[in-house]
Parts: structure tokens; C-alpha cells; sequence
């Protein structure tokens, strides 16, 4: 593995800089379980993207929007593979 980018997401409910810490939360917890099972820090990345990119878009509160995604890059040139993950 090269590098884990960690993308943390919210709902659309609640203000714009609580949802976006609270994604920044969700990847940082989702990091630190990762380093937990012994990936090396300095290949895991977080991002939080609060509520600006809905899985559905509504103004309601919705599971879907709440979520952290992995996307893993791979040593080999032109291998990508993207796995979801938790609330």
C-alpha cells in the first residue's frame, strides 16, 4: 500500500462547522483504529468534508451522508481500490 486518503462525511443537519469537524472526527477515529492494526501513520491521510458531498441529497437527517470512505492506492502504477467503511 502507498497511501490511504480517509474521508470523513455528515449529514446535511446542524451548522457547517460542526458537521465539519465532526467528519474530520470520523476519520480521525477511523485512522487511529487502522494504526490500531498496525498501518504506518505516515501513509494514512484524513479529510473532512462535512456535509458538501451528500450520497442523497435532502435536508433531512440521512444515514447514507453519514460515513467514513477509504480509497488505498496501491505500489503498482495504475492500481486503485476503494473500499467503504464505517459510520
Amino acid at each position: 500500500i502507498a497511501s490511504v486518503s480517509i474521508e470523513g462525511h455528515t449529514d446535511e443537519i446542524g451548522a457547517d462547522d460542526y458537521n465539519q469537524q465532526l467528519s474530520v472526527e470520523r476519520a480521525t477515529a477511523m485512522r487511529e483504529l487502522l494504526m490500531w492494526f498496525g498501518a504506518p501513520p505516515n501513509e494514512l491521510r484524513i479529510i473532512g468534508y462535512g456535509k458538501t458531498m451528500p450520497k442523497v441529497v435532502t435536508l433531512k437527517p440521512e444515514e447514507k451522508n453519514r460515513r467514513v470512505e477509504l480509497f488505498v492506492t496501491m505500489n503498482k502504477p495504475g492500481t486503485v481500490a476503494q473500499v467503504k467503511g464505517a459510520r
